[in-house]
């Protein structure tokens, strides 16, 4: 556990290069193509109590074949570049660490060269985060700020919708950074099958993605989960009627190449199919694309898994509308995540942990405790 002062100006911290760079997504990928100044290190810690966040890069110290040092400097104008933020009130905080890759550099004056185009919401330049929107057309179906991963658009009639995802949070004039068209389909209780499966959740994890599914398929039916590639295999059958399940799916977590322009072919696309009893084909599900929570990728706001919309709640499970899960990746502003030569960047989780804000002496103030029980049992009853 990491612990300092809160009154002291100067705050040093390390990040130990060997062990995070051979674990590191990012590293693994693009190391051929990276010096040590194409290295950033984002800071991000977490009051306890009340859930603030600070975000900082630090500033650059001593740098060796080991660690790095950088230095954060108590300062209430704060800075995200230049190492600047006020840790109060005193008390315990949880602290992650982002290693940031960039072809171009970090710059001097600090990690400004990466700016607040990571493409990862919420930008910690904001106060309140990236905007983003879900349209049909030129209609706004949907608006809000903050994190997009794992975000649900529910409600929605059969039709092209389009996800974006902006770099500031103005609603007179944000920047577009990140943008998708998704296609709800149309089913029709008359000529297509009954609305047996219905996803209600996806939970992207490091390693999976997480899909919870509500069925009203016969028992025996069963449903096949068949990556893109044919290397991955999995099949779920069910056991009675209604019946809610979750699948963990395989994710992306790497590239094609050592540049990064392609996902690993097919690998974490899934086609979902629905078998009876007698291995006849029942119904075919829109792709399911499952993303690792942490993978440095091409920038876009990809749609991990779809719900088609339906005539009638007749056959629907009582869910007419359609759905969409999105989720959006890191990178810069130009969407070129793919070409490092370029400068475009990566964003990958490599250490969190606690740190113990202290106060020295004389310089007290407010730190919220746990209600503790009394030591000892010395009680005083009234009236006697």
């Amino acid at each position: 556990m990491l612990q300092v002062t809160y009154s002291d100006y100067q705050y040093t911290f390390y990040v130990s290069l060997l062990e995070n760079r051979n674990n590191s997504k990012t590293n693994q990928v693009l190391s051929p193509y990276l010096t040590d100044s194409s290295y950033g290190y984002l800071w991000r810690f977490i009051n306890d109590m009340s859930g603030e966040e600070q975000w900082s890069y630090g500033v650059k110290g001593v740098m060796n074949d080991r660690y790095v040092s950088y230095n954060f400097f108590n300062d209430s104008t704060k800075n995200v570049y230049t190492g600047k933020l006020q840790l109060i009130p005193k008390g315990y905080y949880k602290y992650e660490i982002f290693e940031v890759v960039d072809n171009n550099g970090c710059s001097a004056s600090g990690c400004d060269t990466f700016a607040s185009t990571l493409g990862s919401c919420p930008d910690p330049t904001l106060t309140s985060g990236c905007k983003w929107e879900l349209k049909q057309s030129s209609t706004v179906v949907e608006t809000g700020t903050g994190d997009l991963s794992n975000k649900e658009f529910s409600g929605l009639a059969a039709n092209t919708y389009t996800a974006y995802l902006y770099q500031n949070d103005s609603v007179s004039s944000p920047t577009n950074i990140l943008s998708q068209n998704i296609v709800v389909g149309s089913k029709t209780c008359s000529s297509d099958p009954d609305r047996y499966l219905l996803i209600t959740k996806v939970d992207q994890q490091k390693e999976y993605m997480g899909v919870t599914i509500s069925s009203i398929a016969p028992a025996d039916y069963y449903v096949v989960f068949m990556s893109a590639d044919s290397t991955t295999y999995i099949k779920h059958t069910i056991t009675s009627n209604p019946e809610t399940f979750t699948i963990n799916l395989p994710a992306y977590t790497t590239y094609q190449n050592a540049t990064g322009a392609n996902f690993t072919a097919g690998y974490g696309t899934y086609n979902v199919y629905l078998y009876n009893a007698s291995n006849v084909l029942v119904d075919t599900y829109n792709q399911i694309t499952a993303m690792s929570s942490d993978m440095p990728s091409p920038a876009n706001v990809f749609a991990l898994a779809i719900n088609n919309a339906y005539n009638t709640t007749a056959c629907s499970q009582g869910v007419a509308t359609g759905s969409i899960f999105v989720a959006s990746t890191s990178a810069d502003s130009s969407g070129d995540a793919a070409t490092y030569s370029y400068g475009s960047r990566a964003l990958s989780k490599i250490h969190e942990g606690k740190l113990y804000v202290n106060a020295s002496a004389g310089n007290a103030q407010v730190e919220y405790k746990q209600h503790e029980e009394p030591a000892g049992t010395n009680y005083i009853y009234y009236g006697q």
